[in-house]
């Protein structure tokens, strides 16, 4: 039965796909750096030490670029979510 299923639903493909390409654009919006730390750490799950070796900068460096490329992104993703609520 359909309904059974452990499939996820259209809805929730279409929901995760569009929060997948929010936060694609939001972090396209960040400094080149900032970017790079997030998807290196979070999309391919590097550790901190090998993102720092690959991006030439320092372990402090990297957490630092972390930090400031994820409260970034919240502010960006929370501004996004109030002008939709605001508009939607």
């Amino acid at each position: 039965d359909e309904l059974d299923s452990d499939d996820p639903s259209l809805d929730e493909v279409v929901e995760l796909h569009l929060t997948q390409n929010g936060l694609l654009e939001a972090i396209s919006r960040l400094p080149e750096i900032q970017q790079d730390v997030l998807l290196m750490r979070f999309f391919e799950g590097l550790p901190i030490a090998e993102t720092a070796l690959i991006l030439h900068r320092s372990e402090d460096a990297i957490k630092s670029l972390q930090r400031r490329g994820l409260q970034a992104l919240r502010r960006k993703l929370t501004k996004k979510e109030k002008d939709h609520d605001q508009h939607g």
